[in-house]
C-alpha cells in the first residue's frame, strides 16, 4: 500500500520575531509539501501552568482594554510584519491549546511528525522530551522524523542531561542533524545514526526566495548591510570599518527585543520591525554583509554575497564552523582583527555552488526517503 505522508512539522516558536527561525520554518514547509500530501506547522508551545492561567484571563482583559497589556501581546504587535509573513505563506496548525496534552483531533489528522530544524535539542531553548515527542505513546503508528535538528552547541556539560531521553529518540524512523559534529552526539548520547544535513533555508534557491519580495525590493539600497542580533561597540566597528575599507554606504538592522510595558506605552507604538520581506531584500540587494546571525550567512550564502561572520557565542558558535567548513568557507568567519585581508580574498562561488549542491541534493534524498514508505 502506498504510504501517502500527512505530515505536521514541529520547530521552535515561529511567532518571535526571529527572521532566521521563521524562515527555515516557511523553507521546511514548502520542502517537505514535495514529499507529502498535506503539511501544516505546528506553533503552539508546550504551556507551563502559569501560561495556561494567562490564557484563559486574556480573552476577559482584552475585552476593555483595546492596547496591549501583556508581553505576549506587545510582542505580537511588535514581531506583527513577521507574523504576517507566515500566516500568508504557510499552513499553521495549534497541536497544544490549552495543556501538555495534545489536541487529538489535530494529532489525528497526521501521520507524520517532523521534528526541526533549527536548536530544538537545545534545552535552554525549550522543552527537549516535546521535540523528540514524548507525548505519543510507544505504540503509536506516527512516523518520527528529525530534520536538520540542532543542539545549538557541543558543550558536554549541556549535553549530558539529554542523554536520559535516549529511549524517544530512538523511536525514530530517521534522523538528520544541521551540525557535522551532531552526528558524533547522536551516536554517543543516544545510540542513534543520524545524517549531517543542510538547514532548510538552503534547500531554496535565491530566485524562489525573490519572488517573496514583492514591493519590499525598494526599500533596500544596497551597500554593506550589517544584520546583528547582538550589536555591541566591538561589532559596530566592525560593520563600519569594513564600509569604509570596501567604500560602501552603510545599512544596520538589529531586531529589537520584546519591550516591556512602560517602555513600549512610553515610546512610539505601532513601530514594528521590518518585515520578512524587507529582511530579505536587504541581504538580496546588498554588495556585502556583516553578520553575527548564523541565517544571516546563510542567506549571503544564498544570495552568493561576500561576508564576514562575526560569531556569536552564546548562540552556538558551532553551527557556523559546520556549515563554513562544509562550503569551503572557514575563513570567513573572524577569528582575529585582520578584516581587510579577509575583504581582500575573493569567494570562491563556483566551489561554494558545486557544494551546496551536492549537499543540498543529499539533503532532499534524506527527506524524500524519510517520507516514502
Amino acid at each position: 500500500m502506498l504510504f501517502e505522508p500527512r505530515v505536521l512539522i514541529r520547530t521552535l516558536p515561529l511567532r518571535h520575531g526571529n527572521y532566521g527561525g521563521a524562515l527555515q520554518g516557511y523553507a521546511l514547509q514548502r520542502i517537505t509539501a514535495q514529499f507529502a500530501v498535506e503539511v501544516a506547522t505546528d506553533v503552539s508551545v508546550v504551556p507551563s501552568v502559569k501560561g495556561s492561567i494567562v490564557n484563559r484571563v486574556l480573552p476577559l482583559k482584552q475585552a476593555v482594554v483595546k492596547r496591549p497589556v501583556f508581553r505576549r501581546e506587545i510582542a505580537e504587535e511588535v514581531h506583527r510584519p513577521i507574523n504576517q509573513f507566515l500566516d500568508a505563506h504557510m499552513n499553521l496548525t495549534r497541536l497544544f491549546k490549552t495543556g501538555r496534552r495534545p489536541d487529538p483531533q489535530v494529532l489525528d489528522a497526521f501521520n507524520t511528525i517532523i521534528v526541526g530544524s533549527d536548536q530544538i535539542w537545545r534545552a535552554a531553548y525549550g522543552d527537549v522530551a516535546s521535540y523528540l515527542l514524548d507525548f505519543l505513546p510507544d505504540e503509536s503508528p506516527v512516523r518520527r522524523v528529525a530534520y536538520a535538528a540542532s543542539f545549538g552547541s557541543d558543550s558536554r556539560e549541556m549535553l549530558e542531561p539529554l542523554r536520559a531521553l535516549a529511549p524517544y529518540a530512538r523511536r525514530f524512523r530517521s534522523v538528520s542533524v544541521r551540525e557535522d559534529w551532531a552526528v558524533d552526539v547522536c551516536s554517543e548520547l543516544w545510540g542513534v545514526e543520524a545524517s549531517h544535513v543542510l538547514d532548510p533555508v538552503l534547500l531554496l534557491t535565491a530566485g524562489e526566495y525573490s519572488t517573496l519580495v514583492g514591493s519590499a525590493v525598494g526599500t533596500a539600497k544596497g551597500g554593506l548591510f550589517a544584520f546583528l542580533l547582538d550589536p555591541n561597540p566591538r561589532k559596530l566597528e566592525q560593520a563600519r570599518s569594513s564600509a569604509s575599507f570596501l567604500d560602501l554606504p552603510l545599512a544596520t538592522m538589529t531586531p529589537a527585543p520584546t519591550p516591556g510595558y512602560g517602555e513600549y506605552h512610553e515610546s512610539s507604538p505601532g513601530a514594528p520591525q521590518p518585515s520578512m520581506e524587507e529582511w530579505i531584500a536587504s541581504f538580496a540587494a546588498a554588495d556585502a554583509v556583516v553578520t553575527d546571525s548564523f541565517h544571516g550567512v546563510v542567506m549571503a550564502i544564498t544570495f552568493g554575497k561576500p561576508f564576514v561572520a562575526l560569531g556569536n557565542a552564546s548562540r552556538g558558535t558551532g553551527r557556523f564552523g559546520s556549515l563554513l567548513g562544509l562550503l569551503g568557507l572557514e575563513e570567513r568567519l573572524l577569528g582575529s582583527d585582520d578584516l581587510p585581508r579577509l575583504w581582500r580574498e575573493p569567494v570562491d562561488w563556483r566551489a561554494v555552488s558545486a557544494a551546496l549542491e551536492a549537499a543540498r541534493s543529499a539533503s532532499l534524498e534524506f527527506l524524500k526517503s524519510s517520507l516514502s514508505e
